[in-house]
């Protein structure tokens, strides 16, 4: 498993809308061994698109599946159990600073200092904050931090590296500076229950047990926020912790995948209304393909789970928005995935070929 608490899944997207571009007419078939409709289902195998159908059919009450393919179906697995939602749970965070934007109750272009951005931050990330840090050129320590704390970012850029790297210092700052409520509204919109999500609280409640529930979390959170002298204690544990062993806190942040999904579909289709545009645009950061289609997504990792949701949008218009959450993985099937995962996700909801292997074990 790779060394993070949470893996950022940017990279490997392009390789997936390159593949695409270059077959329109199996998109992604021709990746892996054919697919056949109903016939024996492949041993499980994450490395492989069917291996990954092989552990879906072996492990069908730990992934959750809620995907609109372009044609039109609908593909459902525990649609409506609540998973952990990693890092995918910073599309309601998206969402809702993008209706305040159009609201005019946030300017985009506004500052804050990185100081007040990093009173957030915890590094059990993966490096995602690092990895804006680098993306908006600011210096920092071999930790993540800043060296000019006084250095100015826009609201904005907060937003982009939420989802570009998947920073997790940055909705906590947008929560704060939006409120509650904001993100309350969103959340009961699409069905998504439970507290207003922490990111710091979750990453606490690692290296602190005794911090059991998310309510635990989002205070020592914001104690984290205030105080220093907490802070430098939290920092002061890193060492002796085991950074794996997230089983528990992994929980404190849950969705359903049909939540997700019709979520990212009103953004997609523009039916959330304003700020659906500013999201859009957020999300497909990676740009319009040569063939005239885009992909928006957030995916996320903690040990065990893997999160992704992707909305697609076809170069003849048509859009296609798909969900997939899986938990209890072991060690190794994550280690093999090596974000095969979004291979089939993308897969499915372009390429029958691919969606009807998929019916078949779900």
């Amino acid at each position: 498993m790779k060394s993070a608490i949470i893996i950022t899944v940017v990279t490997i997207v392009t390789v997936l809308l390159t593949e695409l571009t270059a077959a329109t007419d199996r998109p992604l078939a021709h990746a892996d061994a054919p697919l056949t409709q109903c016939t024996s289902t492949a041993a499980s195998d994450t490395s492989t698109i069917p291996g990954w159908l092989g552990y879906i059919a072996e492990h069908r009450t730990d992934v959750a599946l809620d995907l609109r393919t372009l044609t039109g179906e609908r593909i459902a697995l525990n649609s409506g159990t609540r998973f952990p939602t990693a890092s995918a749970i910073k599309i309601v965070h998206l969402a809702a600073y993008a209706a305040a934007v159009e609201a005019d109750r946030v300017n985009p272009q506004d500052t804050v200092d990185v100081g007040q951005w990093q009173r957030w931050y915890f590094p059990l990330d993966g490096g995602a904050h690092r990895e804006a840090l680098r993306h908006l050129g600011i210096p920092q320590t071999d930790n993540g931090i800043a060296l000019d704390p006084g250095r100015r970012v826009s609201y904005a850029q907060l937003a982009d590296v939420m989802i570009r790297f998947s920073d997790s210092a940055a909705p906590d700052l947008l929560r704060t500076h939006l409120g509650d409520d904001a993100l309350r509204s969103v959340m009961d919109r699409y069905g998504i229950s439970g507290p207003v999500p922490s990111l710091l609280g979750l990453y606490l409640g690692v290296v602190d047990p005794a911090l059991r529930t998310p309510a635990d979390q989002d205070r020592a959170a914001q104690r984290f926020h205030d105080d220093p002298a907490v802070a430098a204690s939290y920092w002061a544990r890193l060492a002796s912790v085991d950074q794996s062993d997230t089983t528990r806190t992994a929980s404190s942040i849950t969705a359903t995948a049909s939540s997700l999904t019709s979520l990212m579909s009103a953004i997609a289709d523009g039916s959330f209304g304003p700020g659906s545009a500013l999201a859009r645009g957020v999300l497909e950061f990676q740009g319009r393909q040569p063939d005239g289609s885009i992909l928006g997504f957030k995916g996320g990792s903690l040990p065990g789970v893997l999160t992704e949701v992707f909305e697609y949008h076809a170069p003849d218009g048509r859009i296609a928005v798909g969900t997939m959450m899986v938990r209890n993985m072991s060690r190794d099937a994550q280690d093999r995935d090596q974000f095969t995962h979004q291979r089939l996700l993308l897969g499915a909801l372009t390429d029958p070929a691919i969606s009807a292997a998929l019916r078949c074990v779900v």
